[in-house]
Formats: C-alpha cells, sequence, structure tokens
C-alpha cells in the first residue's frame, strides 16, 4: 500500500510539472507579464482545470482500493472466526467423546464383573 501511494504522489508531481511546463511553452513566448493579475487568473484557471479533474479520478481509485482492502480485511477476520469456531466446537465435541467412552468403559467394566459373578452363581446353582 505504500508503495502505491509514493507511486500516485511521483504522477501527481510529474503532472504538475508537465501541466506547468505546457503552459510555460504556450504562453512565454507570447511574453508572459507577471504583473498582470489577469495572466494569473488564466494560468491558476488552465492548472485548476486540469489538474482537478486528474486528482479526481486519483482520489476515486484510492477510495476504491481502501474499498477492496477493508472487504478484504473484513472477509478474513470472519473467515478466522469460523475457523476459531470450528475449532471450539471441534474439541468440545472431542472432549464429550472421550467423557461418554471413558463412562462406557468403566460401565462395561462393571458390567462385565457383574455378569462373570452372575455367571459363577448359576454354575453354583445348577451344578
Amino acid at each position: 500500500m505504500q508503495k502505491e501511494i509514493k507511486t500516485l504522489i511521483i504522477i501527481i508531481f510529474t503532472l504538475s510539472i508537465v501541466i506547468v511546463s505546457l503552459f510555460l511553452l504556450k504562453f512565454y513566448p507570447q511574453s508572459f507579464d507577471n504583473s498582470t493579475p489577469e495572466n494569473w487568473v488564466e494560468f491558476i484557471n488552465y492548472f485548476g482545470g486540469i489538474i482537478n479533474p486528474v486528482l479526481a479520478l486519483i482520489n476515486i481509485i484510492i477510495f476504491i482500493k481502501l474499498t477492496n482492502s477493508i472487504q478484504r480485511a473484513t472477509q478474513n477476520k470472519s473467515w478466522v472466526e469460523k475457523t476459531e469456531n470450528l475449532s471450539f466446537n471441534f474439541i468440545e465435541s472431542l472432549s464429550a467423546l472421550s467423557s461418554e467412552i471413558i463412562y462406557a468403559a468403566e460401565n462395561t467394566k462393571e458390567g462385565t464383573q457383574e455378569l462373570k459373578k452372575n455367571i459363577e452363581n448359576l454354575k453354583k446353582k445348577n451344578f
């Protein structure tokens, strides 16, 4: 972004020099009189009439670039938030699943031991 701003400043400075040079080439040979205000008014009107549309165009370009960069930053932030939420939900799901597995394993051990006791009792009674 800094490089683009420097480039735009160089373009504006170059255009200003070109505009002043063109004005001087056109009107200086006709003996540009510094003492009369009319000549300065013509110069300022000429300079303003050419440089203002160029500056307006540059401002529009800068506005569009800034809008696009803000939009990209917002999209990136949204993507990061979604990724964080997804990661958090995934970790919560894994935690819940591990708790269920541990609970099931404990119940299975108890159930297995109880089943073994019941089988032994049945064996004792029947045999």
